[in-house]
C-alpha cells in the first residue's frame, strides 16, 4: 500500500465544501423540476379541464337560448302577416355553435395533453430517480467520510507536529515532514530489493597466472613498453 502525499489539508476542506454546495444546488434543481412537473399536471387536471367543462355547459345554454330565439322569431308573424327577419338570430345561433365547437376541442386538447404530461412525468421521475438517490443518499455519506478523514489527519498532525512540512519542503516522502506513516504501513517491494542489491559483496578479480603480458600504462612510450616486455620474458625463463 503506497503512502499518501498530503501537501495541503485545505484542499480537502475546499473539496468538501464544494461537494456540499453541489449537493445543495442539485437538490434544489431537482426539487424545482419535480415541482414544475407536478404543477403542470395539477393545472391541466384541476384547472384547465374543469374550466372547459364548465364553458361547454355555458355555451350549450347560450346555443339553446339562441335557437329558441330563432324559433320564436319564425313562429310569429308581423301584424301585417309578413314573416319577420331572423338574420340576427341565425347569426347568433351560428356564433353559439362555433363557440361550443371551440370549447369541445379545447377540452379534447386538455385531456390529450394531460395524458401525455402524466406519461412524461412518470418517465422523467424514473430517469432521474437513480441520480436523485445518489445525491440524497451517497453525497452525505461522502461528505461525512471526508469530515472523518480531516479529523483523523488533524489529530495525527497534533500528535506528530514534526510531520508538518515546512515551507518549500517535499511533503509526502518517507523520512521527511509530511509523510503520513499511518496511511502507508507497508514499504515498497522495490525499495527492499534495492537495499538487498546494495548489500551484496563485489566479485573478486581473477589472479594473474604469469603467462599474461605485463600491464602497460596508458601514458607509457613504445620504448618503455618493449623494455617491460623483455623483463617479463626473462623472469619467466628463470622460473623452474
Amino acid at each position: 500500500m503506497a503512502g499518501a502525499k498530503l501537501t495541503s489539508l485545505d484542499a480537502i476542506k475546499h473539496f468538501r465544501n464544494a461537494m456540499i454546495k453541489f449537493a445543495e444546488a442539485t437538490n434544489a434543481a431537482l426539487g424545482n423540476a419535480d415541482s414544475d412537473v407536478n404543477r403542470s399536471v395539477s393545472w391541466l387536471e384541476m384547472e384547465a379541464k374543469p374550466f372547459w367543462q364548465s364553458e361547454i355547459r355555458k355555451r350549450q345554454l347560450k346555443l339553446a337560448q339562441a335557437q329558441e330565439a330563432l324559433r320564436m322569431k319564425t313562429l310569429y308573424k308581423n301584424f301585417d302577416g309578413t314573416t319577420p327577419s331572423s338574420v340576427d338570430e341565425q347569426k347568433a345561433v351560428h356564433i353559439a355553435k362555433q363557440r361550443l365547437e371551440i370549447a369541445n376541442q379545447k377540452l379534447v386538447n386538455v385531456q390529450k395533453y394531460l395524458n401525455r404530461m402524466q406519461k412524461e412525468a412518470v418517465l422523467y421521475k424514473g430517469a432521474v430517480q437513480r441520480f436523485s438517490t445518489t445525491i440524497q443518499g451517497g453525497t452525505p455519506v461522502a461528505i461525512a467520510m471526508l469530515g472523518r478523514v480531516m479529523e483523523a489527519i488533524e489529530q495525527y498532525l497534533l500528535a506528530n507536529p514534526e510531520m508538518i512540512a515546512p515551507s518549500g519542503g517535499m511533503a509526502g516522502e518517507a523520512g521527511k515532514p509530511g509523510y503520513l506513516d499511518f496511511l502507508a504501513p507497508v514499504k515498497r517491494t522495490t525499495d527492499e530489493v534495492g537495499e538487498k542489491i546494495e548489500k551484496m559483496p563485489e566479485t573478486a578479480e581473477p589472479a594473474s597466472t604469469g603467462d599474461e603480458p605485463a600491464a602497460v600504462s596508458a601514458d607509457s612510450t613504445p620504448e618503455s613498453a618493449a623494455a617491460a616486455n623483455q623483463t617479463a620474458s626473462a623472469e619467466s625463463k628463470e622460473q623452474p
